[in-house]
Formats: C-alpha cells, sequence, structure tokens
C-alpha cells in the first residue's frame, strides 16, 4: 500500500512517500477504507513537527492524517449499514495511505452533490465546530 510515512519529528522533510507499507488489519466492528481523499489541519502539522507531544506522542514509524473521504473496501462481519464501494466520510487516524480502518460508527456517507475532496474538508471542523457550541454555547431547547 502507499503512504506517507513520519519517521521522526520535523519539517515536511521529514515525511516520506512509500509503496510498501502493509494494509491495515480490520475487525469485527470496523470498515477498511480505501482513502480517496484528506487535508491537512493544524494537529497535522503539530504532531509531525513534535510541538503537539505532549498531548499526543507519536509511535515511529508513523502515518498521519486525520481527515477521511474514502470508499469501503472491507468490514468486519458485525458491521452493518455499509457495501463495498459505498462513499464514505469520517475523522479517523493514519489518513494519509491509500487505505486506513476506522470503527464502523464514525463513519458517514458522503452526499451525492460532494466531492471526495470537499468531504474531506469537513470532518475536523465540524467536529471543532460542534465541540464549541456544545462546549461554549450550550444551547438549550426553546
Amino acid at each position: 500500500m502507499k503512504a506517507v510515512v513520519l519517521y521522526e519529528y520535523g519539517d515536511v522533510d521529514k515525511l516520506r512517500f512509500e509503496n510498501d507499507q502493509q494494509e491495515p488489519p480490520f475487525g469485527p466492528n470496523e470498515v477498511r477504507v480505501r482513502v480517496r481523499a484528506t487535508s491537512i489541519n493544524p494537529i497535522d502539522w503539530k504532531i509531525r513537527s513534535g510541538s503537539a507531544r505532549q498531548r499526543m506522542p507519536v509511535d515511529f514509524p508513523a502515518i498521519l492524517g486525520r481527515d477521511l473521504a474514502g470508499e469501503v473496501a472491507d468490514f468486519g462481519n458485525e458491521v452493518t449499514g455499509f457495501s463495498k464501494g459505498q462513499r464514505v466520510m469520517g475523522l479517523a487516524n493514519g489518513t494519509y495511505a491509500e487505505f486506513t480502518t476506522v470503527k464502523a460508527d464514525i463513519l458517514a456517507p458522503i452526499p451525492d452533490r460532494l466531492s471526495f475532496e470537499q468531504a474531506a474538508a469537513l470532518p475536523l471542523v465540524l467536529t471543532t465546530g460542534a465541540q464549541l457550541i456544545e462546549r461554549a454555547v450550550k444551547p438549550q431547547p426553546g
């Protein structure tokens, strides 16, 4: 499998494109997704550079990336509601790769009118927006 791999903290020159990584295994409640698009968020470069190592240490070698837009490649025997080839998006780990594995309950279908690139721009920023509303604004009924 193709992937962008990080072997040590540093600048972008520490990322290496490789085409010999193992496809990630998946468990009974997990989905293997063929990544069609991802994005780069501030947390990605903070992890890569090492500036976030106190909160989010990295076990090297590592495949970074959080936003996922792709197609269901395979899934565990307890997964329901998904089909091979289905377009999905979600907040995951290891999305700088051809494939990644995620828990089925974090995936959502990509609406027909969204491209993979558009869908890949949404997961982390939408999660951040929802957290701001829920934690800071704390909306109440009425």
